[in-house]
């Protein structure tokens, strides 16, 4: 199982937010390690030429899985900090018609491996946060054991009440309330399909977007959508540009590395998004190819270190070998 914690080390993160995930990828294994899925591809890119030239349709499916062979689906990982109990929450009413989900099983149809569904692979982040050690605490902890584990060796962590529990206990306590209330954290929902028809609108679809691109393109009009400015109640990344009080040379600024998909006639999920959003966004995003100057936020660093997690977690798998 070290293994597959082994990519957190790599991420910039705080002692406690590594024990998190930590906590989480253990609980992930405990309760799906023993599924009969396992893994066709992981972490797949493909591309797809679209009609209207240069551009491709390009994306990385996380997971493509079967059971005992019969069939391919797409599992889907997602991170959330919402409640897995109720289905009508509106981040899982949008998987009935998430344009990923339908750009994806066209791809998958074109290239002649047809999905039988998607399944989203949903994990819920824990909202427990570090405590003060209490001399009841204590005293557990000389006995052998945190929130009824225990230690992976005799020594015991040397602490005392009125302390705020270091990270190895956090993740302890953590571990212990998943694996007591797993379905808490994690779900799996499935059955998502789509028509052959709906795969052929998608494409369709892709390639007008390309050639509203082209367009904006020629004519040099990128207009601001204005309504997006302040969406979910924080502001565009680029705001201060369109209102005129920064320079985008200034050192506020940076060039955009991309990822691994990334390409100037390239159309991603994101990107089409983006291109809906706003006209605007898309062009200093995408054209001009800046971002703001800043740290990484926390929640890009959490999910990136997750999912190389679970790509090791699911390689493990391909050939249906146990996790040593």
């Amino acid at each position: 199982m070290s293994k597959h914690l082994a990519a957190i080390e790599n991420y910039d993160m705080d002692g406690y937010e590594k024990a998190k995930l930590r906590a989480l990828v253990l609980g992930y294994f405990y309760k799906y390690s023993k599924d009969n899925w396992y893994a066709v591809d992981v972490e797949r890119k493909f591309e797809i030429e679209l009609n209207t030239k240069p551009y491709k349709f390009v994306g990385m499916i996380d997971t493509l899985v079967t059971q005992d062979g019969a069939g391919i689906s797409m599992l889907e990982h997602k991170t959330t900090v919402n409640a897995l109990d109720d289905l009508t929450h509106p981040y899982f009413r949008k998987l009935a018609y998430d344009l990923q989900i339908n750009a994806y099983h066209m791809a998958q149809l074109l290239m002649d491996e047809e999905l039988e569904q998607t399944i989203y692979d949903v994990v819920r982040k824990p909202r427990i946060r570090p405590r003060k050690l209490t001399k009841a605490h204590i005293e557990e902890i000389e006995s052998g054991e945190y929130s009824g584990l225990p230690f992976a060796s005799d020594e015991t962590p040397n602490v005392e009440a009125g302390e705020v529990e270091p990270p190895e206990l956090y993740e302890m306590r953590l571990f212990a309330d998943i694996i007591q209330k797993p379905n808490e954290y994690y779900r799996r929902v499935g059955n998502i399909t789509r028509t052959h028809e709906q795969c052929i609108e998608t494409y369709e679809m892709l390639n007008q977007v390309a050639q509203d691109i082209i367009n904006c393109h020629r004519q040099g009009h990128w207009h601001q959508n204005s309504s997006a400015c302040s969406k979910f109640g924080s502001p565009c990344e680029y705001m201060s540009i369109c209102c005129g009080v920064s320079d985008p040379s200034s050192d506020r600024w940076r060039k955009r590395e991309g990822s691994s998909i990334s390409g100037e006639h390239n159309l991603s999920v994101s990107r089409i998004h983006c291109f809906f959003e706003c006209r605007r966004k898309y062009y200093y995003r995408y054209v001009e190819g800046i971002e703001r100057n800043s740290e990484r936020p926390l929640a890009l660093t959490f999910g990136g270190a997750f999912h190389e997690c679970l790509e090791s977690f699911w390689n493990s798998t391909r050939k249906g070998l146990e996790d040593e």
